[in-house]
Parts: C-alpha cells; sequence; structure tokens
C-alpha cells in the first residue's frame, strides 16, 4: 500500500512542534502574546523544515502552483497570501500558513480506512483512464455521504491525497465529486 509520508522532524523541530498550540480555537482563546509567540514557532519550524529540503515536493507544490489551488482564479496559495499583503518569510508567520505547515509535516492527515481505500484504487489502477476515475470519484462521494460532518474540508483532503498517490490528474475530479455528494 502507498504510505503517506510523515516528516521526519529533527530534535529541534520536534521541541518546536510540540510546543505549538495546532487547534485554532483552543489558540484563539489565548492571550495575545501567546498567539505571536505560537505563530513565530509556526515560522520557525516551517523555515527549518524548508531550509532542510525536508517536506515532499508535492506538498510545496500544492502551496506554490497555481494549478492546484482550486478556485483561486490562477493564483497560487502563495500568491493569495501576497495579494492579502503578507510577503516574503512573514508567510510563514501567518495565521492561515499553520494549516498549510501541518499538511507538509503529515499529509491529508484522513482517517486510516479512507486513506486504503483511495490507496487500494490507485495501486490497482486497471483498466482505462475513464474507468479508474469513474472508480475513484464514485470512491470519493460515497466517503463524502458517509462523513457529511466534514465534507468541505473531506474534499479538500480527498485532493492532497491524490497527489500523495502521485495521481494529480485525479485531484480535482476527487474534489468535485466529494462536494457534489448528496
Amino acid at each position: 500500500m502507498v504510505e503517506i509520508a510523515i516528516v521526519q522532524l529533527l530534535d529541534g523541530e520536534q521541541a518546536l512542534y510540540d510546543s505549538i498550540i495546532w487547534n485554532m480555537g483552543l489558540l484563539m482563546d489565548q492571550e495575545h502574546e501567546t498567539r505571536i509567540r505560537n505563530f513565530e514557532r509556526v515560522g520557525e519550524l516551517a523555515e527549518s523544515l524548508l531550509t532542510r529540503r525536508a517536506v515532499p515536493q508535492h506538498r510545496i507544490d500544492y502551496f506554490f502552483e497555481p494549478e492546484l489551488n482550486i478556485g483561486g482564479y490562477g493564483k497560487s496559495r502563495k500568491d493569495a497570501f501576497e495579494r492579502n499583503g503578507v510577503e516574503g518569510f512573514a508567510i510563514l508567520r501567518d495565521p492561515g500558513f499553520m494549516e498549510i505547515l501541518r499538511y507538509f509535516i503529515h499529509g491529508p492527515e484522513l482517517p486510516p480506512l479512507i486513506t486504503a481505500g483511495f490507496c487500494r484504487i490507485a495501486e490497482e489502477d486497471e483498466g482505462t483512464t475513464g474507468e479508474v476515475l469513474g472508480q475513484i470519484t464514485a470512491y470519493a462521494r460515497r466517503v463524502a455521504r458517509t462523513n457529511r460532518t466534514w465534507q468541505s474540508s473531506l474534499a479538500d483532503k480527498l485532493f492532497m491525497l491524490a497527489l500523495e498517490v502521485r495521481k494529480p490528474e485525479w485531484a480535482e475530479y476527487v474534489r468535485k465529486a466529494a462536494k457534489s455528494a448528496r
């Protein structure tokens, strides 16, 4: 089965990771200084991982490539930060980057059964392109129907999962299929 790589952190990176409050709701209940320190740590960790090229390339592409930002009007996720006046290393310390850093480290973070089902279709990849695409989009709709409480974020995570299994051509299709599930 395809392994979803989790970036291995060095000791100093692990200490930074452990000191970050990853739950945005919990973080917003903290004092202003605590929130600022938290985003500084996020930035430090991101800088370290990017400097040593620890993040898989397809996850980097998710941030930098406009075609991987569906609904981004031809702009990448990085471009969106810059459009909002956040540039350079300041992006890594922006509250909106925390979720992207989490993806850089962990990948899509889906339940193992969902990941296994998706990977099984990707690995078998039998039949014509249309047949396999039909199978994977049907799977995305089925998963979305049974996970309605987080259907929107699930669609985005399935998009990410398509990148993980090196099927970027599926990404937009599975996202749309999950979002359209009734």
